[in-house]
């Protein structure tokens, strides 16, 4: 088998994609899908050298193929490495030249809305990300797989899902890969029950708009991480979670008790599809929304 070329990416932009300098368009983006601070990217892309980057984000790569060699240059040394399935780099920003083509995901995120997520664990919103090569960690690899196949399956009400998975993500590496001297707080508490109730009152009185995670959490005036955590220690699920029970439960009374079409139904309980309220459906009920009416 040949070995195969490699070639100078083209650096002139051919996309609207954070990472246009690369030679191909990702598989799958997020660019479009509303996801508030993060763009989620899965590539494959062939044998190629990536320019020196000026990071405006922090990025992450997560590796999903095959053993690959790369070369990287260093304070103007060159260095040789290769990447195993699910190696990471975080803020890597080195000219790279890759002598394999390979997969990964891409995670670009927007340091504001990092700060912000975990505003309750530090007190500075310039937060630095300390730079990572090929470290192992299976949640933030977990996380970045969740957000993949929630794209996938373009599920919406995922603009709540997504949200808290990023929040957990900004938790993490504020937690984790935060410069040293950089003062990390303690966890603040639990949710108040006027909080609570506000929440909850919040979500049934908006089921039918796609709601975030921040919307919510700025409702009831708590970073969306303090949120998340709190919300969960009451009620028992993550808000995405209780959102999805709740559209559910309002979409059965719909079923029941009116004659509207069930692409109406979904339409008036926050689904952006048919296709998508009738998986969830069918996932929480075990029947699909027709057979559910008709049995009544």
């Amino acid at each position: 088998m040949p070995e195969e070329k490699t070639s100078p990416a083209d650096l002139t932009p051919k996309n609207s994609f954070p990472t246009s300098f690369l030679l191909h368009e990702p598989l799958l983006s997020s660019q479009n899908a509303g996801w508030n601070g993060i763009v989620l990217e899965h590539h494959y892309q062939p044998a190629q050298e990536t320019p020196e980057q000026c990071l405006t984000r922090h990025n992450i790569s997560i590796y999903l193929g095959q053993n690959a060699k790369y070369e990287r240059r260093v304070k103007g040394r060159l260095v040789s490495d290769r990447l195993r399935y699910g190696d990471i780099i975080i803020n890597g920003y080195q000219r790279t030249h890759w002598q394999k083509a390979g997969e990964y995901l891409l995670l670009h995120l927007e340091p504001a809305i990092v700060a912000r997520a975990a505003t309750d664990l530090t007190d500075t919103e310039n937060i630095e990300i300390v730079e990572q090569y090929k470290t192992r960690d299976p949640l933030i690899e977990q996380i970045g797989l969740a957000l993949k196949s929630e794209l996938e399956s373009e599920g919406i009400g995922s603009r709540v899902y997504a949200e808290s998975l990023f929040n957990a993500l900004s938790v993490h590496l504020v937690r984790h890969y935060c410069a040293s001297g950089q003062n990390v707080l303690t966890d603040p508490g639990s949710l108040p029950q006027d909080k609570l109730r506000y929440a909850v009152e919040y979500i049934h009185e908006n089921l039918e708009k796609d709601l975030t995670l921040s919307e919510i959490a700025v409702a009831v005036g708590m970073s969306p991480y303090h949120f998340t955590r709190s919300f969960k220690q009451a009620i028992g699920l993550p808000p995405h979670q209780y959102l999805i029970k709740c559209r559910i439960e309002k979409a059965k009374i719909l079923l029941a008790k009116t004659d509207l079409a069930i692409a109406e139904i979904a339409y008036r309980v926050g689904f952006a599809s048919q296709s998508h309220f009738t998986t969830l459906f069918g996932k929480h009920t075990k029947t699909t929304p027709k057979a559910y009416r008709d049995s009544l």
